[in-house]
């Protein structure tokens, strides 16, 4: 299953139930009440993890997909997405 590190993961939230009517599973926030530490969303009964990207010194961390099997509209999106 996919495990993403986005930079706002809220916005990654909202962009899934808005065009693949996603349904979140779970979210966990860190210490700050804001930026998401864990999250789970699920897509025609396939799970989706992700967290916030985290910034270490002058680098923002990002991860891979380790599976890329996901819907075409998910994947054009994450790919126009700044990294």
């Amino acid at each position: 299953m996919p495990y993403l590190m986005l930079v706002d993961a809220a916005k990654f939230i909202d962009f899934c139930q808005n065009v693949f009517n996603a349904t979140l599973l779970s979210s966990r926030k860190r210490d700050d009440g804001v930026t998401i530490m864990h999250a789970e969303i699920n897509i025609d009964g396939s799970t989706i993890m992700f967290s916030e990207a985290r910034k270490n010194g002058n680098l923002l961390l990002q991860t891979c997909l380790y599976m890329l099997k996901m819907p075409t509209k998910l994947t054009s999106w994450l790919l126009m997405q700044e990294l």
